[in-house]
């Protein structure tokens, strides 16, 4: 078994506790930190606009968090132009969304 590119199979048994140990300790730092309802806090948050944002690429709908400007792919790759269309939605502008971008990114 691989954990973090190194061979954890044949471990001494005392590299291991340590790694568990501070595996825990990590764990235990990240969940003291946040709690359930912070986390739903959250999600709410990030969710109550609604999925209102058009991608110009595919034209689907998506929210705020999974966008990004169109012109900002435009300046990076003008040759993308004929993969969008112009559509405008939220603040009268045009948008990408991550799954197209990453993908008009390469071509």
């Amino acid at each position: 078994m691989l954990i973090s590119g190194r061979k954890t199979r044949n471990e001494p048994l005392e590299c291991r506790e340590k790694r568990l140990v501070n595996r825990h300790k990590c764990v235990k730092k990240k969940t003291a930190n946040t709690t359930v309802a912070n986390e739903v806090r959250k999600f709410h948050a990030a969710v109550s606009e609604g999925p209102m944002y058009i991608c110009s690429c595919c034209d689907q709908l998506w929210y705020k968090h999974s966008v990004t400007a169109a012109e900002k792919l435009r300046l990076c790759n003008p040759s993308v132009i004929k993969y969008l269309l112009s559509k405008l939605s939220v603040d009268d502008m045009e948008w990408v969304s991550q799954s197209c971008y990453k993908h008009l990114q390469k071509k």
